[in-house]
């Protein structure tokens, strides 16, 4: 190889160890909190420091149900708690008359 392309893949492989560190630190006093709405719907993620709350996205809309909740584990998620791990919070519809 010649010279400038060993700098050229120091300097690559230097840049992606920072872009990693960046990341970690980050991501490493944070909680992910994901969106399922059982629709096409795509709610982001957020993340959301220890011990912090999540805000409340706004409602999703599905055709012919009505959202009723967020829930975790099949109970209704208090926003007002703090989140203390990953979680995946779970919309409940109820079907339209």
């Amino acid at each position: 190889m010649n010279k400038k392309r060993v700098i050229f893949v120091y300097f690559v492989t230097f840049m992606f160890a920072v872009a990693i560190n960046i990341s970690f630190a980050y991501y490493k006093d944070k909680y992910r909190v994901s969106f399922e709405t059982g629709t096409n719907e795509l709610i982001m993620s957020k993340y959301v420091s220890k011990n912090s709350k999540v805000i409340e996205p706004s409602k999703p809309e599905k055709d012919g149900y009505e959202f009723i909740e967020w829930q975790l584990d099949g109970e209704k998620y208090d926003f007002n708690n703090n989140v203390d791990g990953n979680i995946i919070l779970t919309a409940k519809w109820i079907k339209k008359n």
